[in-house]
């Protein structure tokens, strides 16, 4: 099925047998679409309209110095903006007569355009991503900053929050980040060879309570392409230096002095030869180990560990090149998922 509301898609809700379509300055309200927000007009408001009838239920001035960048639903009564300004507002709408907005608290924290935010309900934080190469972690009920998620090397203009295991996705340029919850970078990927970037990332968490035995995550690209990946782990194998084994003892005197030997000697000023790599006290308490030791492990299981780390390994890629071209025009870029539960 294709819907085209002539417009680029923002997102994608569905409810019961619905299916609701926004564009990429609407948001609905994440329970029941009763309402949405829209924002990106002229006197830089936000307006709130009900779903229905399309009826404006609210006008929204100055809510920021700059123009909005993105705005998300928390729950059905409270929204979070972001803007060129560089701070994140929470907003509570209050009905009583009239809709109204409430200003619960200003985040500041970044120093150039908050482009996007994400909001976890399950595990109460909010995530925003900027052009200043950051994202931050906020506590969604303190309305306070908890953390800085490391540091990226372009602007991070898509963030996703799994709300079953609490990861964070951080999208800049065409690498895909991956944090715990507690700001403990898991992995990084490149998803492409040719730097495009990321424009869209969700998690397929599964239905509410449903155990999966898979994280999958996918990422949407320019010229009609999704990429599936999987979370797993995978075995690495680490070979040790000379001198890490020297270090810790596990090794010959006859394998360190060969090292030490190899090593290149270069001829000081006075004239006096020395080596270009000082020997450290440990690997001198690591000879006279070894001088003491009658019997030396052999060399092949000494200079490898074994260890496991997380990764991402591509199980599809779906092209739409045929279903995508309408009327012989140039492919689109897909900039919003959705994956059914």
């Amino acid at each position: 099925m294709i819907l085209d509301i002539g417009l680029p898609i923002g997102e994608i809700m569905y409810q019961g047998d619905k299916i609701f379509v926004a564009h990429s300055q609407r948001a609905y309200e994440p329970y029941a679409c009763s309402k949405y927000v829209e924002w990106g007009f002229s006197d830089n408001s936000v307006r709130l309209y009900l779903t229905e009838t399309g009826k404006a239920l609210g006008i929204f001035e100055n809510l920021h110095l700059e123009s909005i960048t993105c705005v998300k639903w928390a729950d059905d009564r409270t929204i979070v903006t972001t803007s060129r300004d560089t701070v994140v507002c929470i907003w509570r709408i209050v009905q009583s007569r009239t809709y109204e907005l409430k200003l619960m608290k200003c985040l500041r924290g970044h120093r150039e355009t908050v482009h996007t935010v994400a909001i976890s309900v399950a595990y109460s934080i909010i995530v925003s991503g900027s052009e200043d190469k950051s994202c931050i972690v906020w506590d969604l009920n303190r309305l306070e900053y908890v953390r800085q998620l490391g540091k990226h090397e372009d602007g991070v203009r898509v963030v996703a929050i799994n709300d079953a295991t609490g990861d964070i996705a951080t999208c800049s340029g065409p690498v895909l980040r991956l944090w715990t919850v507690n700001g403990d970078l898991i992995l990084q990927k490149y998803t492409t060879q040719i730097g495009d970037p990321i424009l869209d990332c969700i998690f397929y968490a599964g239905r509410t309570g449903e155990w999966v035995p898979r994280e999958l995550i996918f990422t949407s690209h320019r010229r009609g392409t999704i990429k599936a990946w999987e979370k797993n782990i995978v075995e690495v194998e680490h070979h040790r230096s000379s001198y890490q084994q020297a270090k810790s003892g596990n090794m010959s005197m006859s394998s360190l002095q060969h090292s030490l030997d190899s090593m290149t000697v270069s001829t000081a000023p006075d004239g006096n030869n020395s080596l270009q790599v000082a020997e450290d006290e440990s690997v001198t308490r690591a000879r006279s180990r070894q001088r003491s030791q009658t019997m030396v492990a052999p060399a092949s299981n000494l200079n490898k560990t074994r260890n496991v780390k997380w990764a991402l390994s591509l199980k599809h890629a779906y092209t739409f090149e045929d279903r995508l071209k309408v009327d012989g025009g140039p492919l689109p870029n897909i900039v919003s998922l959705y994956v059914s539960r």
